[in-house]
């Protein structure tokens, strides 16, 4: 190629690579700066939207979540949350009674006294009374870790700790064997004074106030009872006095009885709280307990309908009111009631997130 068309090609290539600034390629610039200007602005705008929800997204991350777990005190009882994280939660029960309501697959623990209660799903109640303290399941189990022993406690089961220590029999000796000695010499015997018979009544006579007092036996039921031994709190409790009228007592002498084989007769304990002490806080389990009797123990599906409906008139705002509807479907489902399914849509419409809501739209029938 000669020199002339080598510089011919060169000048054309700088002229593509260069192009030359013209009145007319500034009019165009400057038409686009308007749209460049509002491209610019959508971008820095969508870059903060998207930093503001990365913000929001780690903030949630952050904060605990809401509680799993519903929580009913007793009366006057006192309770303090411990810790309160994504994975778990902890309180302390400071003083009387709390129910506690766990959602399946939330790992909680309760702290009372020395007792640590660790659950995964289920409701208990944790009661302090003097320095012990009284575990009480409604379903679902849980593992009660006492002085570095661990013990569980089932659905419709109590345990008291510290346990009651178990009496040991004492075993006297035997006699030593009969030793020959001389004949005494013979004397006139003095007269002999018989001593007084004992009482007839086992109820002992206190010696300075006069005042009959309550004789071993009698106090010897609750005790066994306290302890898990209900076998032999049921055979003692044959030998003492009645319960007294008290909550309390009524209501361990049918846990006595219901645990013991003989559900039958704890129906009058439980029915003697329900009628005479409808306004004391532990009515309302009375009349659970009444109607899981019933049910599942001697095959009374109208009669148990009909105790846990009492719960809910009892405590209708209490979460052991939500237990007690769905069961009261189930018996009525039991017994062919027609009225099962229509209870079982108003159930459906006051606890839509119900973890008994698929058991019930069984039992009333509901697609």
């Amino acid at each position: 190629m000669k020199p002339e068309e080598l510089a011919h090609h060169l000048d054309a290539s700088r002229d593509r690579l260069e192009p030359r600034w013209d009145d007319a390629r500034e009019a165009h610039v400057q038409a686009g700066l308007p749209h460049r200007a509002r491209l610019h602005r959508r971008r820095r705008v969508a870059v903060a939207v998207v930093a503001v929800a990365l913000v929001g997204v780690v903030a949630a991350l952050a904060v605990p979540r809401a509680s799993q777990v519903r929580i009913e005190p007793i009366a006057d009882a006192r309770f303090e949350v411990v810790e309160q994280s994504k994975t778990r939660e902890a309180y302390r029960v400071e003083r009387g009674a709390v129910w506690f309501d766990v959602k399946p697959g939330r790992a909680v623990r309760v702290d009372a006294e020395e007792v640590e209660v660790e659950v995964l799903g289920t409701r208990f109640l944790v009661e302090r009374v003097d320095a012990r303290v009284h575990i009480v399941v409604d379903h679902g189990v849980v593992r009660a870790k006492w002085k570095g022993q661990l013990s569980t406690v089932n659905a419709g089961e109590e345990a008291w700790f510290p346990p009651r220590e178990k009496k040991l029999k004492v075993v006297e000796p035997a006699p030593p064997p009969p030793v020959e000695v001389p004949e005494p010499v013979e004397e006139p015997a003095p007269p002999v004074v018989a001593p007084n018979p004992p009482p007839k009544n086992p109820r002992l006579l206190h010696p300075r106030t006069a005042e009959m007092i309550p004789s071993v036996s009698a106090q010897t039921w609750k005790e066994l009872a306290q302890a898990g031994e209900f076998e032999r709190a049921w055979e003692e409790m044959q030998k003492a006095t009645p319960p007294r009228d008290e909550p309390a007592e009524l209501l361990l002498a049918a846990d006595v009885a219901r645990l013991s084989r003989h559900p039958d007769q704890a129906l009058a304990p439980l029915t003697r709280i329900i009628e005479q002490h409808r306004t004391d806080p532990r009515a309302p389990l009375a009349a659970f307990t009444l109607g899981r009797v019933f049910l599942d123990d001697l095959g009374r599906p109208r009669e148990a309908a009909a105790a846990f409906e009492h719960v809910r008139t009892l405590a209708p705002d209490m979460p052991l009111a939500e237990d007690a509807f769905a069961r009261q479907i189930e018996a009525l489902f039991r017994a062919q009631a027609p009225e099962a399914r229509a209870l079982a849509e108003a159930f459906e419409k006051k606890y839509p997130t119900s973890a008994r809501l698929r058991a019930v739209r069984h039992f009333g029938g509901l697609p």
